[in-house]
This record gives structure tokens, C-alpha cells and sequence, in this order.
């Protein structure tokens, strides 16, 4: 176990390090492509730093018959291969971004593999930070596809990064006090993901400490924990769960708008329409409204 994790860790690190070069090897050309780079790399940083902690946190997955797989020379040199033929790639002065696309799509595939998706799917029973990878993973693809439309005649391409095996499915906290809004939010929200509810701050946080959570719509005016004491207290569990939130609140005054935007964090206010509620979900959630 701790072999493969090691080399996945080295895959995702090499993987960022060729993002970087290629990134900056088309900045001038293909400055929008470039980004993209940029953010895959970020991502496989993300990666490589998790399964580093993994790494030291496997205790008794330790003792998993893992024993009937090991990485073998052929899977290392095809990998390897790709890299090298990546930083080629982005090193050519008459640069075929197409061609270049085409081997982002190799590596991305060869990371995408049996091994992987069992090893992650093992830690994520453990350990709750690999809940969050297996949800960057999805929004990974979703960043892969996007630089690909970028591209002219790339819709085969896209198609089998769109065709990889799922690994996640989006999660969303629903909080808020009144049992009628909750049913309507979580009817609303069921197409984006699976839903969970809770009444006040006391029961999100609860719900926090167990699962990751991909987005909280969360009231204000609830009791036991309102929705600003529950916010500053979902921060101390994960200090990431501002770009995750929304606020959704009934006339909530000069005061307490100045202060809920003090955190950046979004607000929208009861009444909302239900187009404005789905297109402020869906961005949050990094996918397509329609």
C-alpha cells in the first residue's frame, strides 16, 4: 500500500511539473491555454501534498493484502514516457497545441487508472481529507475539459476525459431552521448532488465533522447556533469552507450584510428566485446550470 501511494505521490508531483513548464512554455502564444496549465498544475500539487500526509497516516490500511499489486517497470516507463514527450511537446518553437491537448488527455488517463481509483476510494473510508480529493478530482476533469474547448476539434478528446469513471458525487449542506425551506432547498439542490439537512449551526457543525461537504447553504437567524457563529466555527474545521458557502437569509440588515461580505462570502436574500438560487449553486459547485 504505502508503495503505491508513493508513486502515485511522484506521479502527481512530475505530472504538476510538467503542467508548470508547459504553461509557461505557451504563456505567450496560447495565454488563456497557459492559465489552464496553470490551474492543472495547482491541482496536482494539491494532490501531491495529500498523499504525502497519506503517507503518514496509513496505520492499519498497513496491513491490507495489497501484496498482489505492486508498481511494475511497464506502468513506470509509460508514465515517464508521457512526461517526457509532454515537456517536448511545450518546448517546440512551432507548437501543435492539438498535439499538445493529446498528451494532457495520456496523463491524465494513465493517472485515472484501476490502481488509483481503488487506492483512493480505501483512504477515503480512513481518512476524511480524501473525501475533498475525491471531489477536486471530478472539478481536476472538469478543468482538463475546459482547456480542451480552448481548443479547435478537440470533441473526441473531451469525450473520453467526460467518459472517465466517476469518483465522486457532489455533497450539499443544507441549514436552516424552517422545515419547509429545507424540503424546497433539498428538492432544488437534488440534481446538483446529494443533499443533507440540518436545523441550526449545532447540527451543521455535527454533519461537518463527519463528511466533507462540497457546498453549505446556510440561514442566519436560527437557534441554538446562528449561521455566523456556525460559520466561524466550520472555519476552524476547514479553513477552505469560505469558497464553499452560501448564505441564504431574510432581510438580514445594513449590519449584518456589511459583515457577512467582510468574509466574502456570497448571500442571497429570501425571497430568491429559483434561477438566481441554481446559476449561484452551480457556479459554486463548478458545473453547468442548464
Amino acid at each position: 500500500m504505502r508503495e503505491l501511494i508513493r508513486w502515485m505521490r511522484d506521479v502527481e508531483r512530475t505530472a504538476g511539473c510538467c503542467y508548470r513548464d508547459a504553461a509557461k512554455a505557451v504563456a505567450n502564444k496560447h495565454p488563456r491555454l497557459s492559465r489552464c496549465l496553470r490551474d492543472l498544475a495547482k491541482e496536482e500539487g494539491f494532490h501531491y501534498n495529500v498523499m504525502s500526509r497519506a503517507l503518514d497516516g496509513l496505520g492499519h490500511l498497513e496491513k491490507q493484502p495489497f501484496s498482489a499489486i505492486q508498481v511494475d517497470d511497464v506502468a513506470t516507463q509509460k508514465v515517464d514516457s508521457l512526461f517526457v514527450e509532454l515537456r517536448k511537446a511545450a518546448a517546440d518553437q512551432s507548437l501543435d497545441v492539438r498535439h499538445l491537448a493529446e498528451l494532457v488527455v495520456e496523463v491524465e488517463i494513465s493517472e485515472w487508472n484501476a490502481v488509483f481509483l481503488y487506492v483512493v476510494a480505501k483512504l477515503r473510508s480512513v481518512l476524511r481529507e480524501f473525501e475533498e480529493v475525491s471531489s477536486r478530482m471530478e472539478r481536476h476533469k472538469r478543468q482538463v475539459v475546459a482547456m480542451l474547448k480552448t481548443i479547435p476539434d478537440t470533441q473526441k478528446l473531451i469525450a473520453r476525459v467526460e467518459g472517465l469513471q466517476r469518483l465522486w458525487n457532489n455533497r450539499i449542506l443544507v441549514v436552516d431552521d424552517a422545515q419547509p425551506i429545507r424540503g424546497l432547498l433539498s428538492m432544488m439542490f437534488d440534481r446538483f448532488g446529494q443533499v443533507t439537512t440540518a436545523e441550526n449551526g449545532l447540527e451543521g457543525l455535527s454533519a461537518l465533522r463527519c463528511r466533507f461537504y462540497d457546498l453549505v447553504v446556510a440561514d442566519i437567524d436560527m437557534p441554538k447556533m446562528d449561521g455566523i457563529e456556525f460559520f466561524q466555527e466550520a472555519l476552524k474545521i476547514d479553513k477552505e469552507i469560505d469558497k464553499r458557502w452560501i448564505f441564504f437569509a431574510a432581510y438580514p440588515g445594513k449590519e449584518l450584510t456589511e459583515k457577512v461580505y467582510q468574509y466574502g462570502v456570497p448571500m442571497l436574500q429570501k425571497p430568491a428566485g429559483i434561477g438566481e438560487i441554481e446559476k449561484l449553486v452551480a457556479r459554486k459547485l463548478d458545473i453547468d446550470a442548464a
